[in-house]
């Protein structure tokens, strides 16, 4: 059993990532996504321990897209393309998870082991905002395999979401370093600049 977190642990969360003035700036595209966790951090705080699962999954989501539709425009430094996800209709369209993990997977910021973290986190937070659900679903399961099965209890552990929110924050961290350096737009290198 992993010792209790105290609220010093995590304050630090937030305070650790923004202090970077190559995550957080003022014009950083992920804004939105650093406000959703901070929250989550707040709830973790107060012991919303379900809804800090679901505000994890939240800025990651938000994170990613952000991350994707958003490139460096080249007039001026702080200056942001907004490439809408639009349908054949010409209206913006939703963008399902599978279509920004493949995203992200294709634009290699990640590690095949930090996309499974980041599925994860995503699982913790569904089932925080499905719990009943789920829930329902665990039992029939339990039952139906006399207590032999391996379904996982869908109920959020401190623990767990502990580790989600350590988590969330080095994800924010990295695509916020990656849309600052902008890492996903390669031909917008200066000439003799090498890209990771």
């Amino acid at each position: 059993m992993a010792a209790p977190v105290d609220e010093t642990q995590v304050q630090a969360l937030w305070a650790d990532l923004i202090k970077s003035p190559n995550v957080h700036w003022p014009e950083t595209p992920l804004l939105g996504a650093f406000d959703i966790f901070s929250d989550a951090v707040k709830a973790f705080g107060a012991n919303a321990i379900r809804g800090a699962a679901i505000l994890c999954r939240a800025s990651i989501d938000g994170a990613c897209l952000l991350f994707l539709v958003y490139s460096k425009s080249e007039r001026a430094a702080n200056e942001w393309l907004i490439h809408f996800p639009l349908g054949l209709d010409g209206k913006m369209r939703d963008i399902p998870w599978s279509e920004l993990r493949g995203g992200m997977k294709e634009s290699g910021i990640f590690s095949s082991a930090e996309l499974r973290e980041i599925d994860r986190i995503r699982e913790h937070g569904n089932a925080a905002a499905h719990l009943i659900a789920k829930h329902l679903k665990w039992i029939h399961g339990a039952i139906r395999s006399r207590g032999q099965g391996n379904r996982p209890n869908p109920w959020s552990l401190p623990t767990e979401t502990w580790e989600d929110l350590q988590r969330t924050r080095r994800v924010l961290e990295r695509l916020g370093v990656a849309i600052y350096e902008d890492k996903k737009n390669p031909e917008s290198a200066r000439p003799g600049e090498e890209r990771a």
